[in-house]
């Protein structure tokens, strides 16, 4: 199979860690942004993708707090001790929704009215605010994002360059374009 590819400059993708190096090497662009690198960094040290770009959902400097007074930093310290691995995006909502369910299952009167808590519960969890009251639809949150990009090395990092819509997450980079 021969792709051809022009004078692309930008490569927007969810392709594997594997499929996307094959682009990259082959054509170099100046900017890849892809969605599956999201959580997961363990292709950029394997497959050499320093740069690539995505949304931050959370990361340890975000400054919020759980409801239990477990700081990011300390959530992504302890995964790390306990795991040896480094800290994944997830970890944070993770963490937020069973503050979440702790928090419908305690205000609930019985079993049958968790759902409702649900609905109309707006909490400060973990990875910022919750509300189920506002939408977008009924029974649905939203959290604000940020915009990253992983920087490979021996242990992979993820700086935060635009936090236009998550202003309490500090910048810790620039978009860096080749």
């Amino acid at each position: 199979m021969t792709w051809s590819f022009g004078d692309v400059e930008v490569v927007t993708s969810a392709a594997t860690a594997a499929d996307l190096a094959a682009v990259v090497r082959a054509r170099r662009p100046r900017l890849v942004t892809c969605s599956r690198w999201l959580t997961y960094p363990f292709g950029v040290a394997r497959h050499g993708l320093d740069g690539v770009a995505t949304i931050v959902s959370w990361t340890p400097e975000h400054e919020h707090v759980g409801g239990n007074g477990r700081t990011p930093q300390d959530l992504a310290r302890a995964y790390e001790e306990a795991t040896g691995s480094p800290w994944l995006q997830p970890l944070g909502l993770a963490h937020a929704l069973f503050e979440v369910a702790v928090h419908a299952v305690e205000a609930a009167d019985s079993t049958t009215s968790v759902a409702e808590v649900l609905s109309t519960t707006r909490l400060a969890t973990m990875a910022g605010v919750l509300d189920w009251t506002r939408g977008p639809a009924p029974g649905v949150t939203t959290i604000p994002l940020a915009g990253g990009q992983w920087r490979g090395g021996p242990r992979p990092s993820l700086a935060v360059v635009d936090n236009r819509r998550s202003p309490l997450v500090p910048l810790s980079g620039d978009l860096e374009v080749g």
